[in-house]
């Protein structure tokens, strides 16, 4: 017997209508015998067996598509971890490498008021210093512009080279003015504004920051600028001791070792694309161990009292050192 013509008419609406309207047995037949009715009975028990892969409460084939992933906010910054450059370029932040926690420092008063005080000193021995200005002298290209951020009263630059500019960034007004190397300067907090907008892109040849990383709690965002302001094949270097103001220190920096904080360092460069492999430095040149074992005793004591050195650096796109090797080749 065939259906009625109401039932026909009922039938014509199909009966497992989806939120996703995709296509189901019992639209399909043209004309709805009792045969074609028990196939769209058939369809309908599996499409129930499958109602789970549907997100949207129907009975729908389709698997479910995972919605993709909301970029992280960074709090307090006022930013989100995302791509700097929808055309691909460098410069985006690719992952978060500090946690909420990790971010929280002892002292969460105005950075402002804690650096309105000038210090006129050097927070770490000469001997480190010395270090310090060894590097930038190999690292540096003479005549090349440098931004030296978190600077103070000195930028440690080798008074052996000419640069073009040195732009000098801290918190203290009354500090920066104080300092002979630097051309200019400009006051900024970098925990609450970590872009520098002030700076051109691409108007750098080096970027470096002396003992003051620990203090950065949006260290993602900074380098992002750093890459952004650098011309390509700059470097970025940041010098680090065991020296800091514990209370404003960063939670993941504070109670670390020498190892787990060059570690973290290379890690602020990993997460920001466009930078090549982040190198570390714990000495500049090898020094001679007294052969005396009074002397290499007397040596080592002296050593350990001075303050650690650490040295992490990168630069922008490619070395300049790689390019001039494959020229030559």
């Amino acid at each position: 017997l065939l259906p009625t013509s109401a039932a026909v008419r009922a039938a014509r609406v199909c009966p497992f209508t989806c939120a996703c309207r995709a296509p189901h047995l019992a639209c399909r037949a043209p004309d709805l015998t009792l045969p074609s009715l028990r196939q769209a009975s058939v369809g309908r028990q599996k499409m129930e067996r499958t109602a789970a892969l549907c997100g949207r409460g129907g009975r729908c084939r389709q698997p479910r598509r995972r919605p993709a992933p909301r970029a992280r906010r960074l709090r307090g910054a006022q930013c989100r971890v995302r791509p700097r450059c929808a055309a691909g370029g460098g410069g985006a932040i690719l992952r978060e490498v500090l946690s909420r926690e990790e971010r929280t420092k002892l002292d969460v008063g105005d950075d402002r008021q804690f650096y309105s005080f000038p210090r006129l000193v050097t927070h770490v021995d000469d001997a480190f210093l010395e270090r310090v200005t060894k590097l930038y002298d190999r690292l540096i290209p003479e005549g090349g512009d440098v931004l030296d951020l978190q600077s103070s009263h000195v930028s440690h630059l080798p008074s052996s080279k000419r640069y073009g500019r040195v732009l000098a960034h801290g918190m203290n007004a009354q500090e920066l003015a104080r300092n002979k190397q630097a051309d200019s300067f400009f006051v900024r907090d970098l925990n609450a504004e970590p872009q520098l907008p002030a700076v051109q892109e691409g108007s750098f040849d080096a970027v470096v920051d002396c003992v003051s990383i620990q203090y950065l709690q949006y260290p993602e965002q900074v380098l992002s600028e750093i890459y952004r302001v650098l011309r390509p094949g700059g470097v970025a270097v940041f010098t680090f001791s065991n020296r800091q103001f514990y209370s404003k220190a960063i939670g993941a920096w504070r109670d670390g070792t020498g190892y787990s904080r060059v570690q973290l360092v290379k890690q602020y460069f990993g997460a920001v694309d466009g930078f090549t492999p982040a190198v570390a430095f714990t000495e500049i040149e090898p020094e001679k161990v007294p052969r005396n074992p009074l002397q290499k005793l007397l040596w080592a004591f002296t050593r350990a009292q001075g303050d650690p050195f650490y040295a992490v650096c990168a630069y922008k796109d490619f070395r300049p050192e790689d390019v001039q090797r494959w020229k030559d080749e």
